[in-house]
C-alpha cells in the first residue's frame, strides 16, 4: 500500500483554531474551547448525496475536556462499548454529523486527533509479539500517522468501478458474479461488535469474515434481497472471498500508523500498526 509522506496527519493540515461560544460563569471567568480541523481520509467522496460530509475534506472537532474524560470513565458507557463514540459525538462541532453514519476510516482519523488533543502524541502501548507472544511496552508517535485514500489507479488494478454514489462494482474472479459494494460505517462496526458479543454469550461459533461481507454487499447480479445475499455469502468460493476482503482493504480510505517494532525476547522485527487498546484513551499518566 503506497503512501505519500506529505500526507502525514501532522503535515497535511496544521490544526486551525477556532473559538466556540464562551462559557461565562458568574465569577466573570471566560473559558474558550479551541477546535481543530481534521483531514478526512475519504475526502468526503464516498458519502451519499445529502450526507453532511458529502464533498467535505475536513471535520471540525473541539479539543477534549474534563467532560469527555467523564464519558471515557463512565461504567455504563464502557460496558456497552459506547464510550469512544459518545466522546467523538460530543467533540464534533457540526452536530448534523453522526458518528454512526461516518465511514470507519474517517472515524479512525477523528479518534487519532482526539487522542492527540487530549493526551498528546506520545503513546506507550502493550504489544504482543506476533512470533513469541511476549508482551512488551512499546512507544508510538501518533504524529507519524498517514492518510490513505484509494486512487483511480488502485481501483483499476483491482478491476473495481467507483459508481459515484457511495458504492463500488466488481466481478468476482472465480464465480463471475457482479457485486455492488459499500464501505463500512460506524453503525456497521457497532453491529458487528454486538454480533460477536452475542455469539460469545451463547457459545456460538464466530464468523467474522461472512459477517463483514454480509454488511458490505449491496447486490449480487442485481439481486438485493437480504436473505438471498446472505445465502450467497455463505456459499461464496474461498477464492472469491479472499479477493473481496483484499479489495475492501484497497477501497477503504483510512488513517494508518505503522511503526517499527523489535521484540526484546526473540528479536522479531517488523512494522506494526498502532494498537487501539485500552491504553489509547486511558494512558497511565
Amino acid at each position: 500500500m503506497a503512501r505519500n509522506n506529505s500526507d502525514r496527519l501532522g503535515e497535511i493540515k496544521k490544526p486551525e483554531h477556532a473559538e466556540t461560544p464562551p462559557v461565562t460563569p458568574q465569577s466573570g471567568l471566560t473559558f474558550v474551547t479551541p477546535t481543530e480541523f481534521v483531514d478526512l481520509p475519504s475526502r468526503g467522496v464516498y458519502y451519499p448525496d445529502g450526507h453532511p460530509l458529502k464533498g467535505e475534506e475536513v471535520v471540525e472537532l473541539r479539543f477534549m475536556t474534563a467532560k469527555e474524560e467523564d464519558m471515557l470513565t463512565s461504567p455504563a458507557l464502557l460496558k456497552k462499548g459506547l464510550a469512544i463514540d459518545r466522546v467523538l459525538q460530543s467533540l464534533i462541532v457540526d452536530q448534523r454529523i453522526k458518528v454512526a453514519d461516518m465511514l470507519l476510516g474517517d472515524k479512525s482519523a477523528m479518534i487519532m486527533a482526539a487522542r492527540i488533543s487530549g493526551y498528546g502524541a506520545d503513546y506507550m502501548a502493550t504489544v504482543t509479539c506476533p512470533a513469541c507472544a511476549t508482551k512488551t511496552k512499546h512507544f508510538f508517535d501518533l504524529n507519524l500517522a498517514e492518510i490513505y485514500h484509494p486512487e483511480e489507479e488502485k481501483l483499476q488494478e483491482w478491476k473495481v468501478t467507483d459508481k459515484k454514489d457511495g458504492t463500488f462494482e466488481c466481478e468476482l474472479p472465480r464465480s463471475k458474479v457482479v457485486l455492488r459494494l459499500r464501505l463500512l460505517t460506524g453503525k456497521d462496526e457497532r453491529y458487528l461488535h454486538q454480533m460477536t458479543q452475542k455469539k460469545k454469550k451463547h457459545n456460538l461459533p464466530e464468523a467474522p469474515t461472512t459477517d463483514i461481507l454480509k454488511r458490505i454487499i449491496v447486490s449480487a447480479n442485481g439481486e438485493t434481497d437480504p436473505i438471498a445475499l446472505n445465502k450467497f455469502v455463505e456459499n461464496m468460493p474461498a477464492f472469491d472471498s479472499r479477493y473481496l476482503r483484499n479489495a475492501l482493504r484497497v477501497l477503504t480510505p483510512t488513517v494508518s500508523n505503522k511503526q517499527e517494532f523489535m521484540c526484546t525476547a526473540c528479536g522479531y522485527d517488523q512494522d506494526l500498526e498502532v494498537p487501539f487498546g485500552t491504553e489509547f484513551f486511558w494512558p497511565e499518566q
